[in-house]
């Protein structure tokens, strides 16, 4: 059984999450994708993306591969939630000062990089690939 791929609703899920993170299509060029590909890829054009161009976003969006390509929200909630868990476990098994120094570093990145506001269970921005 094939599956169908929307090329069009993963440009537009692209785009979404590139907005929720204050990033631009140009900022793919950091992974050696144009934005003038993605263009290519949406509406009528006959263009399709590579496996690797689609590897490739994922990993820099820190998505995972179901999201992107299909927009398989209860896969990507179920990838972030074990996620999520992993990371408590390690945090709660360091010392007091790795906490503390973790505790440094995401309070600094959260000053750099504020989170945009997401609808209730929008998930796209902080899941796993």
């Amino acid at each position: 059984m094939e599956s169908y791929i929307d090329i069009d609703a993963m440009v537009e899920r692209l785009d979404s999450i590139l907005l929720a993170r204050g990033l631009s299509r140009r900022s793919l060029s950091e992974i050696d994708v144009s934005q003038q590909a993605v263009s290519g890829w949406a509406g009528s054009r006959k263009s399709k993306p590579s496996l690797e161009s689609i590897s490739r976003i994922c990993k820099f969006l820190d998505i995972s591969l179901d999201y992107f390509v299909y927009g398989d929200e209860k896969k990507a909630k179920k990838i972030f939630s074990v996620r999520a868990e992993k990371i408590a476990r390690i945090y709660d098994s360091l010392p007091e000062e790795g906490k503390v120094i973790i505790d440094i570093a995401t309070e600094g990145a959260a000053k750099r990089y504020p989170a945009q506001p997401q609808e209730q269970g929008d998930i796209s921005s902080s899941t796993a690939g």
